[in-house]
């Protein structure tokens, strides 16, 4: 595995070994599903005007869509619909995996409910979500080994569950999983203990990209396991090296940044990945100008 250090020594070399790649030729053509969106990256249109976010998601040419707020579900699920958006995917954050209820309040009253899983898998089939992923661990979530033991214990359980709803459970990544603590990576950890058949991946290739991994090679070794990919392009800062932390100008659309797609996608078909979702955490501009961007730079190289 490549560390930071090592990470940011070849990019330094960038130039000679072809790692700072722009827009590819259509000839390098990908077969792949239809490719969806990550709400995440309208959160803002979203609060404000649902309607016309959807609307202009549609427009660009997205036909389905991954939740990012289960709250919102229930709400604002009909108008996704209307404008023929399918919800196929929906991330949660930990207190719903384990029904912790005193962190669910701090969500609000309508967290409680999700104390019981038949309520959150309920919602999830009225609206015929294949798939439910675990989108993030805070900070506090994430300090040993034992927690993710614990966690892939209640994922498992979970994922006995939703199978039994043909709902899929998966596990969405981020840089902090790729890198080692307590003398293992958690990611090695979950692979181990997270059952196969309850539990999958949804490998975002940005963070993989981030700590200093090759999110293609990652993608053949999850094999498949990686069910789905989040695809969001990195892009150097000034300095030309990679922080520790990533800040809001490193997210670019396809195409801009450094992530080599082509070969991503070869690998994603050669695993069997079931759906992609472009996202993008934050815009210089417009979100949806964005992820319009994205769509088309896709359907450039299939």
């Amino acid at each position: 595995m490549l560390d930071r250090r090592r990470f940011n020594s070849l990019l330094l070399q960038a130039p000679a070994l072809g790692l700072l790649s722009g827009w590819v030729s259509a000839e390098e053509g990908i077969d792949m599903p239809d490719t969806g969106v990550q709400l995440y990256s309208v959160r803002e249109q979203l609060a404000k005007e649902p309607e016309r976010c959807f609307r202009e998601l549609a427009d660009i040419g997205y036909r389905h869509a991954e939740w990012f707020d289960i709250l919102t579900l229930d709400r604002l699920g009909p108008m996704a619909s209307d404008y023929g958006l399918a919800i196929s995917s929906c991330h949660v954050l930990s207190p719903f995996i384990t029904g912790d209820r005193d962190t669910l309040l701090t969500f609000g009253p309508a967290a409680e409910e999700f104390t019981n899983h038949e309520t959150l898998l309920d919602l999830l089939a009225k609206f015929g979500v294949k798939y439910l992923a675990l989108g993030y661990l805070l900070p506090q979530e994430r300090q040993t080994l034992d927690q993710y033991r614990s966690l892939s214990d209640a994922l498992n359980r979970l994922g006995e569950q939703s199978r039994q709803r043909g709902i899929r459970l998966a596990y969405h990544n981020h840089e902090f999983e790729l890198q080692p603590l307590e003398g293992e990576r958690p990611l090695d950890l979950l692979v181990r203990e997270l059952q196969p058949s309850l539990v999958a991946f949804e490998l975002d290739v940005f963070w993989a990209r981030f700590a200093g991994l090759d999110p293609a090679v990652l993608i053949r070794q999850l094999g498949h396991r990686c069910a789905l990919l989040h695809l969001k392009d990195l892009r150097l800062p000034e300095f030309g090296l990679l922080p520790e932390q990533a800040s809001p100008e490193l997210f670019v659309e396809l195409g801009q940044g450094v992530i080599d797609f082509p070969s991503v996608l070869q690998a994603a078909r050669e695993v069997g990945v079931q759906d992609y979702y472009i996202e993008q955490d934050w815009a210089t501009g417009d979100p949806l100008q964005s992820l319009g961007m994205s769509l088309a730079y896709l359907r450039s190289i299939q």
